[in-house]
């Protein structure tokens, strides 16, 4: 079940990205989340707030995913070859690694084609860094985006990233 965070899922929400920089310090890094820096609990509650983070619940009733978005494109989107229309803007998506290959990361990006399409857009935005492979072949193979542009971006407006991939995926 997917259902829109309320401010009392602020931890949960902090807890997912947590989860994912702790295991990322003891494997691969694949994320370019910093403890502290971004994403941060405030940022996250600013988010919840706003009403732009939907979390997956499993059979287990556990929340094991999340995913942020909005109307608001990020500064290095402009003049890139997009689509024109009305666009969602997925921000962040957090699957808990003990979670990993079991679909979420899938059902919540379908979840949002579904919730865009309802608002009249037209097309899904993401983006993504370099080093970030399964994230490129989930939105790339198993989802249809298609690259944009890789270029550098300063992600959340904090941390320089070199080789970063912008994707589409027409509604």
């Amino acid at each position: 079940m997917i259902v829109r965070a309320v401010e009392t899922d602020g931890e949960t929400v902090n807890g997912l990205f947590e989860e994912i920089m702790d295991y990322e310090e003891r494997t691969t890094k694949y994320s370019v989340f910093q403890k502290d820096v971004y994403p941060t609990a405030d940022l996250l509650m600013h988010y919840i707030k706003d009403g732009i983070v939907f979390l997956l619940q499993n059979a287990e009733n556990e929340y094991c995913g999340c995913i942020v978005c909005d109307y608001e494109e990020p500064e290095e989107y402009r003049g890139l070859n997009w689509t024109s229309g009305k666009a969602i803007v997925i921000h962040l998506l957090a699957i808990s690694p003990r979670q990993y290959g079991k679909g979420y990361g899938s059902a919540l990006v379908e979840h949002i084609f579904r919730f865009a399409k309802e608002q009249g857009c037209i097309s899904v935005k993401l983006d993504t860094g370099g080093q970030n492979k399964p994230a490129r072949h989930l939105y790339e193979k198993k989802l249809g985006f298609r690259v944009v542009a890789v270029r550098e971006m300063n992600v959340g407006g904090i941390i320089e990233h070199k080789e970063h991939y912008f994707f589409e995926h027409l509604i």
